[in-house]
């Protein structure tokens, strides 16, 4: 379960040719039944920018943790240009020769799956892993029902304010990231 965790947030799409809408050809969906005869190698892309430093780096440094932790799945990551990302993917999928694994913005992954391009992937996260990703997370990567991708950043804000100046507006303070730890709390994930 951890090696698919770290591995399904690696990146934001799985990629394959595959799936789609009902309109076009079905082709077999992304199976994961966790069985796993020798060494499994997956190859992900990652777009590369100088904007993306920070991105990049996290996503290195996870590729490692997660190499680091067993043997049994390698991931090797290929990093592409901004520039040209869009137009290799396209390429690749024309020409049947994907990756296993994508990385994209959000808004370009319902696309993809929409274009039959891509595998929905229901049966790689257990139920148990599903529930615990952010809600957010969860309807970023679900297209027509289906869930094609987990993103590895929540789309949100965060903001820093001192302790006193929340109080002195009278703004509850969290006690606790869970929204069941604090009464007050109705804030749901």
């Amino acid at each position: 379960m951890l090696a698919c965790a770290v591995l399904a947030s690696a990146c934001l799409a799985v990629g394959a040719c595959g799936g789609g809408e009902s309109h076009r050809p079905r082709r077999p969906d992304t199976t994961c039944d966790g069985k796993i005869a020798g060494t499994t190698y997956i190859t992900v892309w990652f777009h590369n920018s100088d904007v993306v430093g920070a991105e990049r780096a996290t996503l290195v440094k996870q590729v490692r943790a997660f190499n680091a932790a067993q043997r049994e799945v390698r991931v090797k990551l290929i990093t592409l240009p901004i520039g040209d990302y869009g137009n290799q993917v396209r390429s690749a999928a024309a020409t049947g020769n994907l990756p296993d694994l994508l990385d994209f913005d959000g808004p370009n992954l319902y696309n993809y799956a929409w274009s039959g391009k891509l595998k929905p992937i229901d049966s790689c996260l257990s139920s148990g892993l599903r529930s615990d990703l952010l809600r957010s997370l969860r309807e970023q990567g679900t297209y027509a029902g289906r869930m094609w991708g987990v993103g590895t950043f929540d789309s949100g804000l965060g903001m820093y304010v001192r302790t006193s100046v929340l109080e002195k507006a009278g703004v509850r303070i969290p006690t606790s990231p869970s929204p069941n730890s604090d009464p007050q709390a109705h804030a749901t994930t």
